[in-house]
């Protein structure tokens, strides 16, 4: 019997997983264009969505910001040598070392990770490609410098240990794949299938579940079962009365499978998760239940201020009478458009619409930003989410560091974490070295970043 697998949620988590961009208020005007000067980084920090730095091509920062120095070379080719570093950086990988180098040579490994985009369906649709990319890559690749961190990996999205759900999810894909040569002969085998498709479904959305147990080896299990439920005769009434159940939960697999099937996510194919399951790495948790709660908790206070606050700006924006009067003309010009009536200079006045339109709105929003007690309460909901989300939750990551050597009983020199690509841990690094003592404790840092099809130019 497969035990039920430990659930790390909140009752608050329950109620909201995970906030993403799709749950903000759509915006009825457009939303503002970039200021010049201002790189596609800045504006969604501007805008409260850092949390999709991650996509954000890495040509969007400056080239000698992704270099490193002759020194700095030759320190990261002494740590993995040269050919490993020649074998990332082919891939399309750079090297940075945002914190300064010491002789004490102890570096955190941040290799930033690449996720689905928070900022919609569509959005999401559009990334998958490079997110599979990047996690086929990361796969071929983390073995080359596991080593080095004593063969662990500390996880984004972990925020406990998951060595039991590990073994769970192994003895589940044994049970499931002795049902493929054997018969469903009796109502009693019938039930046992079920019970573990049961447990598959019910577990379906765990990472370790998604990358371990391949959709190929449930959907024959689903309609064999379903085939025998539908063709036994019922030699009792109990029998019949529990076959109509059992029809009817197996109703639900057939529904979930076809989900299954659809679904399509390339975070399933997860580096992390499927070299833990193959055995090749171990896996430390980056990240805490609790710290990711109130993470969440701050971002719903964000995003209901910035709904406040959207409400304020489109009333006030609804008032502007030149706004108004733009958009009336743009209206007009749409409908050319829609009935194939548009003429070639009309085009090019829609265009200069469209923009002024935008720049108006941007204004109007900026101004009461500053203005409104709603902007004001939407700009300090935001510091705190940002801090909460950034500062907060990578202290985490040193501490989970530190707990895993103090239970192991050794200092990794070179801890490897895969996190979020947009986070920066370099300033609470250094202010988390002026808290250890001696000074050999202290620790520097060296990014591994993805620069999306660097590799390909």
């Amino acid at each position: 019997m497969v035990e039920k697998f430990p659930n790390s949620k909140t009752p608050e988590q329950k109620k909201n997983p995970e906030i993403r961009g799709e749950d903000r208020l759509t915006p009825i005007l457009p939303i503002p264009a970039r200021p010049k000067g201002l790189t596609a980084r800045q504006l969604l920090q501007s805008l409260g969505l850092a949390s999709a730095l991650t996509l954000v091509p890495a040509e969007d920062v400056s080239a000698q910001e992704r270099q490193l120095s002759p020194e700095q070379r030759v320190i990261v080719e002494s740590i993995f040598g040269a050919d490993v570093v020649a074998q990332w950086e082919a891939a399309g990988f750079t090297f940075t070392m945002p914190v300064a180098a010491d002789e004490h040579g102890s570096y955190i490994i941040h290799i930033g990770q690449t996720h689905t985009s928070p900022l919609g369906v569509a959005d999401r649709v559009r990334t998958n490609n490079m997110v599979a990319d990047f996690q086929s890559k990361l796969y071929d690749l983390l073995l080359t410098v596991i080593d080095k961190g004593s063969g662990v990996v500390f996880g984004e999205t972990f925020g406990r240990y998951m060595s039991n759900d590990r073994e769970l999810v192994w003895a589940l894909r044994v049970q499931l794949e002795s049902w493929q040569a054997r018969d469903i002969a009796t109502l009693a085998d019938a039930q046992d299938l079920t019970e573990l498709l049961k447990m598959y479904f019910q577990n379906r959305g765990h990472p370790f579940v998604v990358a371990h147990i391949p959709g190929e080896l449930v959907q024959p299990l689903v309609a064999a079962v379903s085939s025998f439920a539908h063709s036994y005769v019922p030699a009792t009434t109990a029998e019949g009365y529990y076959l109509d159940g059992l029809r009817a939960g197996i109703g639900l697999f057939e529904l979930g499978e076809t989900a299954n099937r659809a679904e399509g996510n390339p975070d399933n194919a997860n580096a992390v998760t499927m070299l833990y399951l193959a055995g090749a790495i171990d896996l430390a948790p980056a990240e805490s239940v609790e710290a990711n709660q109130r993470a969440a908790e701050a971002t719903k206070a964000e995003q209901e201020a910035m709904s406040a606050f959207d409400i304020v700006t489109i009333e006030h924006a609804k008032q502007d009478s030149q706004l108004n009067a733009w958009t009336d003309e743009r209206d007009t010009l749409l409908e050319k458009e829609r009935v194939g009536t548009l003429s070639s200079d009309e085009e090019v006045q829609l265009n200069e619409l469209r923009v002024r339109i935008s720049d108006r709105f941007s204004m109007i929003r900026e101004q009461y930003l500053h203005e409104s007690p709603e902007g004001q309460a939407y700009q300090a909901a935001q510091a705190e989410a940002e801090r909460v989300r950034g500062p907060e939750r990578e202290n985490v990551v040193f501490g989970r560091i530190a707990e895993y050597e103090l239970q192991h009983g050794n200092v990794i020199k070179y801890p490897i974490v895969v996190y979020g690509a947009d986070h920066d841990f370099a300033p609470e690094l250094i202010a988390y070295n002026q808290t250890i003592d001696p000074e050999a404790w202290k620790r520097r840092l060296i990014k591994i970043e993805w620069a999306e099809g660097q590799s390909n130019q």
